[in-house]
């Protein structure tokens, strides 16, 4: 797996959110805010576009969620992601075009909520990892959540 994190641009990544996320991520980054503490902000007050149904539809755990399947996804041998990271590692994959939508689709299986609310965390989620590399954010997020 860290094959396919070391592959991946950040720039590309975020590329891979909304326009309108695009630029609130990149102007919280800029403020010297890190991916998670970003996650932590968009879950606890979404961004206009990100969800229609208002505040009171909305799961603020989402974020803490997600973080926990990608752990098990990236730093775990857990066989609930056995066939996604087969997949991953199988295909050549582009990031809109197959790695998102897969890691997104195996977790939205866990939630059964719409996939398209929980790629925005994935996206970033990834972002963690891109930026500070995987064992240190393995090592981070096991820590963070007890796992």
């Amino acid at each position: 797996m860290e094959e396919i994190l070391n592959n991946i641009n950040e720039d590309d990544l975020l590329l891979c959110l909304s326009p309108s996320l695009t630029g609130q991520v990149k102007k919280l980054a800029q403020s010297g805010l890190d991916y998670n503490a970003i996650g932590n902000s968009i879950a606890n007050f979404p961004i206009t576009g990100l969800i229609t149904k208002g505040n009171s539809a909305w799961d603020k755990e989402i974020w803490k969620n997600v973080k926990i399947e990608l752990v098990k996804i990236f730093c775990t041998e857990d066989t609930e992601y056995d066939k996604l990271r087969g997949e991953l590692k199988e295909k050549s994959l582009g990031l809109k075009d197959g790695i998102i939508p897969l890691i997104t689709l195996a977790i939205n299986n866990v939630f059964g909520v719409t996939a398209g609310f929980i790629a925005p965390f994935v996206i970033i989620g990834i972002l963690m990892f891109v930026k500070v590399g995987k064992e240190a954010t393995c090592n981070y997020l096991k820590a963070e959540h007890g796992l």
